[in-house]
This record gives structure tokens, C-alpha cells and sequence, in this order.
């Protein structure tokens, strides 16, 4: 059974990235050869002693010296706690936890969809795909403005490397709408430019940009087990002791994050389908930490 209590880890560093979001790189005081397995889409818990924890998805993963990264959006107490804190202080955290992305073979084709703070749980993702496979990689990115736009170095990086990236931007509309108006025509146009349908699509940001886009994608001929969506969740516990992230009857602390979306079709049929229109779908969100 994965353990309740944190191993003790040191801020090394710490950077502002975009609006509200900074970049802590953080070492395990102990390396433990089990965070060295750590893959692209998978959690880890941090706390902040006195004030509590919550779950941060890899930017980095880990090394063999314990050295790993993480984005952080300030969306509330914990996350205040920790930007309060700077390089040599202590945090704790448990981990690594949930399911990660699908390994899709380099030279297959991977569409990735991102809003928002949804492109830090796919960063170590394309991060390896610009290795070897750059140039089979599309991401799709919107975000508010380009204040607010995120891992601005990695997304240079990348575009340098062969990455096909085309970016959104809301301009002060609200996002339901520009989903609705915009994401299809962005999704058509990447389609087109590869002779055949992704082998997998990676989705990642808010719940109604997860569902437009899975919904659409399954419009245009990609199969529901090939479209895969990490979904945003408070992680109390991350061992599915507590029951606070159900997904219908799954953990998604430990069948989760990342959900082929043919499995969240069967998880709750009635809640996810593209009949409900704007509704969001009970266990769909992000909460601030």
C-alpha cells in the first residue's frame, strides 16, 4: 500500500513562468530509485507543512539524483503557502501516483490538445516526443492572452525542434464561446495536415475544452480508445483511501488521470455525451488548491 507520509524534498529553484504560474525545480533529500519510474502524465502530492497538500502533475520528471519540476498556477491557500516559500526550503511530497499517457511509438502521429494550465501535465510529454518524433507531433494550445501563456522557453524549444504548433488566444472572450466558434476549425486544420488521422490524441485543460475537443475528434474518424483526457481533480489522499475523486464508480487517483475517453464514455454515458450541450459533467472540474 503507497504510504500517507511525505519524504522531505528542498525547493532548488524557483521562476516565474507566465501570469500566476511559476516553475519549482525540487530534489529529493533521499533519492528513491521508485520516482526514477515516474512517466509522462502521472502525480505526485506536495505538501506544505502547516498549511496542507495537493497534487502537481510532472513537468519534469525525475532524475537519478531526485532532481524534478513542477508548474504552479496560484489558485488558493496552498498554493500561496508555497509561493511564499524560496530556494532551500523544505516541502514534503508523496508519490509518483495515477496512470500516465499512452506510449505511442515515436514515429506515430500524436495530436495533443492543451488549455490553459493544461499544457504542464503534457510538458514531459512532448518534451520527450521532440527526441525523436518533433516533427509527428501536433499540439494544439489556447490560452487567455499571451500574459497567461504558459512554458513559453519549452514551446520556442520545441517549434524549433520540428513541432507543428498552432496557438489560440481568447482576446477577452469568454472561452465557452471561442470553443464553440474556433476549436473545430483549429482541429480541422491539423488534421489536414497529416495523411492519415492521429495515432492518439492527448487532451489536457478545462472541462468543456476536454469535451469539445474529444467530441469532435471522434467526429472526425478517431476511435474513443485513442482520444485519452487528464482529468483535473483535488487529490486528497491520491490512494484511493478518501473517495473524494470518483469518477462515477473509478478512482481517478488511481485508474486516473488520464482516461482513454471510450472509458469515461462508459464510466457515466449520461454525464459525458455531446447531447449535454454546455452543461458541465459532475465529475469533470479543476479545483484550486
Amino acid at each position: 500500500m503507497a504510504s500517507l507520509t511525505p519524504v522531505a524534498a528542498i525547493i532548488d529553484g524557483v521562476a516565474d513562468d507566465s501570469a500566476q504560474a511559476r516553475r519549482f525545480a525540487l530534489r529529493l533529500l533521499r533519492p528513491d530509485p521508485a520516482w526514477q519510474r515516474a512517466r509522462p502524465g502521472q502525480f505526485f502530492m506536495l505538501s506544505v507543512p502547516g498549511v496542507g497538500e495537493a497534487a502537481f502533475t510532472f513537468l519534469e520528471l525525475p532524475d537519478a539524483d531526485g532532481r524534478f519540476g513542477a508548474l504552479v498556477r496560484e489558485t488558493g491557500v496552498l498554493t500561496r503557502a508555497l509561493f511564499a516559500l524560496g530556494a532551500g526550503r523544505v516541502v514534503g511530497v508523496r508519490g509518483p501516483f495515477g496512470s500516465p499517457w499512452p506510449d505511442v511509438p515515436d514515429g506515430a502521429r500524436l495530436l495533443a490538445i492543451a488549455g490553459g494550465c493544461g499544457l504542464a501535465p503534457l510538458g514531459a510529454l512532448l518534451g520527450r516526443r521532440t527526441e525523436h518524433a518533433a516533427e509527428a507531433t501536433t499540439l494544439l494550445y489556447a490560452a487567455r492572452d499571451d500574459a497567461h501563456a504558459m512554458l513559453g522557453a519549452e514551446r520556442a524549444r520545441w517549434r524549433a525542434e520540428g513541432m507543428v504548433i498552432d496557438e489560440l488566444r481568447d482576446d477577452g472572450e469568454t472561452r465557452d464561446r471561442v470553443l464553440r466558434e474556433r476549436l473545430h476549425g483549429r482541429i480541422d486544420a491539423a488534421l489536414t495536415r497529416v495523411d492519415a488521422l492521429p495515432e492518439a490524441a492527448c487532451v489536457a485543460g478545462p472541462e468543456a475544452m476536454m469535451r469539445a475537443a474529444a467530441v469532435q475528434l471522434v467526429e472526425r474518424g478517431m476511435p474513443a480508445q485513442q482520444v485519452f483526457l487528464s482529468i483535473e481533480r483535488r487529490m486528497h489522499c491520491a490512494v484511493g483511501n478518501c473517495g473524494h475523486c470518483y469518477v462515477a464508480h473509478s478512482y481517478a487517483c488511481r485508474e486516473g488521470p488520464t482516461y482513454a475517453y471510450s472509458r469515461l464514455l462508459a464510466l457515466d454515458a449520461a454525464a459525458f455525451t455531446a447531447g449535454r450541450g454546455d452543461a458541465a459533467s459532475p465529475w469533470l472540474g479543476c479545483a484550486g488548491a
